[in-house]
C-alpha cells in the first residue's frame, strides 16, 4: 500500500508557470495555487488540450500568454491565471 501512494507521488506533476507563460515539472516542494475545474461537454475542438504529442510545444517560454489570440482557454482558466499572478503565485 506505502509503494503504491508513494508511486502516486512520483510522478511528475506539470504546473503553468504564470511567470514564465508555459507549463514547467515543478519540484515537489513548490508552492501553487489549485483550481477545480470540469471540462464541459460543450467545450469545442478548438480548447486546448496537452497531450504527449504536444507536450514540447506547451513548454516553450511565452507559450501560455493570454495575449496570444489563438489561445483558446476558458474564460475560468484565463481568470484564474490573472488572479494566481495578481497573488504573486508562481504555479497554477
Amino acid at each position: 500500500m506505502a509503494s503504491e501512494i508513494k508511486k502516486l507521488f512520483d510522478r511528475p506533476t506539470i504546473f503553468c508557470r504564470l511567470t514564465w507563460k508555459r507549463l514547467v515539472s515543478a519540484p515537489g516542494t513548490a508552492r501553487y495555487f489549485a483550481l477545480s475545474y470540469v471540462w464541459g461537454k460543450d467545450a469545442g475542438e478548438d480548447v486546448l488540450e496537452t497531450t504527449k504529442e504536444n507536450i514540447e510545444a506547451h513548454q516553450r517560454k511565452g507559450f501560455l500568454s493570454l495575449e496570444q489570440h489563438d489561445l483558446c482557454l476558458p474564460e475560468t482558466i484565463k481568470g484564474s491565471m490573472r488572479l494566481v499572478k495578481r497573488l504573486n503565485g508562481r504555479y497554477l
